[in-house]
């Protein structure tokens, strides 16, 4: 109630804030998805966690010195989800950056916001059911992180109007 009373300025303010935390979630994200593409430091880390160190088994030396090709395969499947990350890191910073958002079109708000929720919804039934937890705790992270300012932001959005009306 307190944020649909304020007036025209401070939803602008408010609007600004939020998007400004938005742009750097993308690009943070965008950093990360490249930091998971073999070969590199991310991809190795998340690699072991998920094969060895999160089952409690130990963690061969060097890297690839057990010959597991389990190892190799989470190794591009991390990449996979690195390569898919940047990419919605891309997509999300152009719909931060685009003229709908700027004037707060609604449509530009939920273009960003149904896809995001049904992400965790779907990412995180599966990893609880597939007993990989860790997955949807990081998923609850990333959804607070970038889901609290979309959703404080929500009310500084209208819909503008319909295909082939006239913006007032």
């Amino acid at each position: 109630r307190f944020i649909r009373k304020m007036g025209e300025e401070s939803k602008r303010f408010l609007h600004e804030r939020c998007t400004g935390w938005l742009k750097a979630f993308s690009y943070g994200a965008g950093i990360f998805g490249l930091a998971l593409l073999p070969p590199s430091v991310g991809n190795d880390i998340f690699s072991r966690y998920i094969l060895y160190e999160s089952r409690d088994i130990p963690y061969p030396l060097a890297k690839h010195s057990s010959g597991d090709p389990l190892y190799d395969y989470a190794g591009f499947t991390l990449g996979v989800a690195g390569a898919v990350t940047f990419g919605l890191s891309i997509s999300l910073a152009t719909q931060f950056h685009s003229k709908a958002w700027r004037k707060r079109d609604m449509e530009s708000w939920n273009m960003v916001a149904f896809p995001l929720f049904s992400w965790y919804i779907v990412d995180s039934v599966y990893s609880v059911a597939s007993g990989f937890y860790p997955n949807a705790i990081l998923n609850s992270v990333l959804l607070a992180a970038i889901g609290v300012p979309l959703l404080l932001c929500r009310s500084t959005f209208a819909y503008v109007g319909e295909v082939g009306e006239k913006e007032e």
